[in-house]
């Protein structure tokens, strides 16, 4: 992806729908292209988090806190 905000929308569309493994490759597209983009770990543990794989989740709300604290 080129556009972070686009991409993260598209992994987005599948979360919307409860298809959360599909939203996990997706946003894990985004984190590799854009590994400084905070919002893409908060929304990417959610979806590990409805998958209660709760310490990825907790790996990827950590990983946001650290690049935005004020989040």
């Amino acid at each position: 992806p080129t556009n972070r905000d686009a991409a993260l929308e598209y992994a987005d569309t599948f979360y919307a729908e409860d298809r959360y493994e599909e939203s996990l490759v997706e946003f894990g597209k985004v984190a590799d292209a854009f590994p400084r983009f905070d919002k893409v770990y908060h929304w990417r543990g959610d979806a590990y988090r409805n998958l209660k794989r709760f310490a990825e989740a907790e790996s990827d709300y950590t990983r946001a806190l650290e690049l935005s604290p004020k989040s």
